[in-house]
């Protein structure tokens, strides 16, 4: 007995009806997996240590922005942004804002430039005194960020010279200054003091028996005996040689 047509369009029907209802319910479980985030490990935010005396932290990444905090030499930042020659930091207090990133080092270039100073420390120094009040640099370079400042008549220890920057000790660390900020050829050395005024009169020698008589200023020396004069000889006509042939080289 076959079904009438109004039966087999209302099985057709019911079949593409749950056919819908499986296609939809995986849709909704395909958005509900993909739409949960799985955990990703949170990447450690690098630091840098401020090299100068002090950075400014700015609002804006320009010279002329307001200033929001001030972080010292050695202080250590988290980066959260960075744009080339500017970068956005916070600090231990949870303050943010930009400063210049030259002024800045990483880890990185923190350990080298630590381990390259203590390989120069190592080497002989010698003393010097600042002729003048002069900055002091990270590296042999006025590019390199300026670290400090060193008075005028300070004593320091010269390590070694590098183009025209000497590499002197500061705080335990390695920094440069010019080379003619600095003399070097006579710290630490005695000073010889030489006398202007002339010497007293000799006194008189007393007379030594059997000595030989001095001579007065008004003696004149001895003449030099004048030498003799070589005479010449002229060998007989008979032993002399024949043109050209020279026994001997001629004087």
């Amino acid at each position: 007995m076959t079904a009438s047509p109004q039966v087999r369009h209302t099985r057709g029907l019911l079949i593409v009806i749950v056919l819908a209802i499986i296609f939809l319910a995986l849709i909704v479980a395909l958005v509900l997996t993909t739409g949960k985030h799985r955990p990703t490990p949170t990447a450690q935010a690098e630091s840098l240590s401020v090299l100068p005396l002090r950075v400014r932290l700015r609002t804006d990444p320009n010279a002329q922005a307001a200033v929001i905090a001030t972080a010292t030499m050695g202080e250590k930042l988290t980066v959260l942004e960075d744009r080339d020659a500017w970068v956005r930091v916070q600090n231990d207090e949870g303050q943010n804002g930009w400063a210049e990133r030259n002024s800045l080092e990483r880890t990185a270039e923190r350990e080298r430039r630590l381990a390259r100073s203590q390989a120069i420390r190592k080497l002989p120094s010698l003393d010097g005194v600042v002729r003048q009040r002069t900055p002091l640099y990270a590296g042999p370079g006025i590019f390199y960020p300026i670290i400090g400042d060193i008075p005028s008549q300070a004593q320091v220890k010269v390590y070694t010279r590098d183009h025209d920057f000497f590499a002197i000790e500061r705080k335990g660390e390695i920094a440069y200054a010019d080379v003619d900020a600095i003399d070097v050829s006579s710290a630490g050395t005695r000073q010889l003091e030489v006398r202007t005024q002339t010497p007293p009169a000799a006194e008189s020698v007393p007379s030594v028996p059997n000595a030989l008589p001095e001579q007065t200023a008004s003696s004149e020396p001895p003449p030099i005996p004048e030498p003799v004069p070589r005479p010449e000889f002229a060998p007989p006509a008979s032993s002399l040689p024949e043109p050209g042939i020279y026994s001997t080289v001629p004087l």
